[in-house]
């Protein structure tokens, strides 16, 4: 295996997994750090090579230079911390699903670190948390989620920072431990899978249709849309008015004190697909989805504001209420 020098061998390893009727395959693991102290773009490929196997992947990413016109400390404040890298090998095999995430990274002026996590790794890895005003919480991030680090999470928001939790019933283990993190101030969520009230009458159609031997498209009952008349008035939600998600769970309020829901679920009075709990001096905000960076491709987001409110949730925490 040879690595560009711009990259960090973490681990590497081969091993076997079975997939069902395609019986057992072979895979090689390989786990690396990028090195982004110099600003720049770098492109390059890794050449992996096993046994009669010769593998070239290509790598090509951007390098932004820190902001000159403040202090060193002050530029440490204006980071993400997202414990669980979205590029990593079960996400997706199309590198371009990554481009909605970058260019909102971009706008939204964060500088991210990305960590690779496992049940054996722990999610924070006794990172230091003040260095940051946001933390993204989602998928094995939450499930390997320890109590030690989920109480420093809460700290965290109580001293002032923001803590954005992605979770639902289709990726199991994150609804149970993203409750056990929100729950004492009063926001969580239902780990169920709603259908679209609009899906639902459209299936009814077809059903007729079918009855009467025409053909209606099959609607896409995971598909779910919200307009504008569901997006609340609230800093976070500024520019947004159109959202869609994929097999949402519901986000419920269970201290009005303490939280309130900032986008409803259209056909579930009471419940919504995001809420935001105050915490001290922060604040902790549920979305009743796993997958955020799939959350923005074409597929997923196509004539939704989908990009413009995860941009909103990674703007700088104003504290309080």
């Amino acid at each position: 295996m040879s690595l560009p020098p711009f990259l960090r061998l973490l681990t590497n390893g081969v091993g076997t997994q079975t997939y069902g009727t395609r019986g057992s395959m072979v895979f090689v693991d390989i786990e690396f750090a990028v090195d982004t102290r110099s600003s720049g773009r770098y492109s390059n490929v890794i050449e992996v090579v096993a046994g009669p196997h010769r593998v070239a992947i290509p790598i090509q990413f951007e390098v932004q230079p820190a902001a000159r016109e403040v202090q060193p400390a002050a530029r440490e404040q204006t980071r993400a911390l997202i414990p669980q890298s979205p590029w990593a090998k079960l996400t997706t095999e199309n590198g371009d699903d990554f481009l909605p995430w970058v260019a909102v990274a971009k706008a939204a002026r964060r500088r991210a670190d990305y960590f690779l996590v496992s049940q054996s790794t722990g999610v924070l890895r006794g990172a230091d948390l003040s260095g940051y005003e946001v933390v993204l919480l989602a998928e094995e991030a939450l499930t390997a989620l320890p109590s030690a680090e989920m109480k420093s999470l809460q700290q965290f928001a109580a001293r002032g920072g923001r803590v954005l939790i992605f979770a639902n019933y289709f990726y199991r283990g994150t609804v149970a431990k993203a409750n056990e993190l929100m729950a004492p101030y009063g926001v969580v969520l239902l780990d169920s899978e709603p259908r679209s009230p609009t899906n639902l009458v459209t299936r009814a159609v077809q059903e007729v249709a079918g009855f009467l031997n025409l053909k209606v498209p099959a609607p896409d009952s995971h598909q779910y849309a919200m307009k504008s008349w569901a997006v609340a008035e609230h800093s976070l939600t500024k520019g947004v008015s159109r959202l869609r998600a994929f097999r949402p769970s519901p986000v419920q309020v269970t201290d009005p004190k303490l939280a309130q829901l900032i986008i409803q679920l259209p056909g579930y009075p009471g419940l919504g697909f995001a809420g935001i709990a105050h915490v001290g001096k922060g604040e902790m905000i549920a979305v009743g989805e796993s997958l955020w960076w799939a959350w923005l491709t074409p597929a997923r987001a196509q004539g939704s504001d989908n990009a413009r409110l995860l941009q909103n949730l990674l703007a700088k925490p104003q504290g309080g209420r």
